[in-house]
This record gives structure tokens, C-alpha cells and sequence, in this order.
């Protein structure tokens, strides 16, 4: 017998986030992925 996974919980904020994200127009997706980039870049430097 297969175990069956077990069930995940509640998505978390950033997921959420994100899904809201993906029905935002283009344009905006755009602009927020640059600023994530961004913020990303600035915490790997420092």
C-alpha cells in the first residue's frame, strides 16, 4: 500500500502574494519583479 502525502497546509503569505501577483497586468508583474531582483542583489552583497 502507497502512503498518500501527507496534506499541506495553508499557503503561505508569499504565495499568496504571488498568486495575486500572477493577475496583475504585465506591466506590473515587470515592475515588481525588478524591484524583488533588486532587493535580492542587495542582500546577497551584503
Amino acid at each position: 500500500m502507497e502512503k498518500q502525502p501527507a496534506k499541506r497546509g495553508p499557503a503561505s503569505i508569499l504565495q499568496r502574494q504571488i498568486e495575486q501577483i500572477g493577475l496583475m497586468p504585465r506591466a506590473k508583474q515587470k515592475f515588481i519583479t525588478e524591484m524583488l531582483e533588486a532587493l535580492i542583489r542587495q542582500q546577497k552583497a551584503s
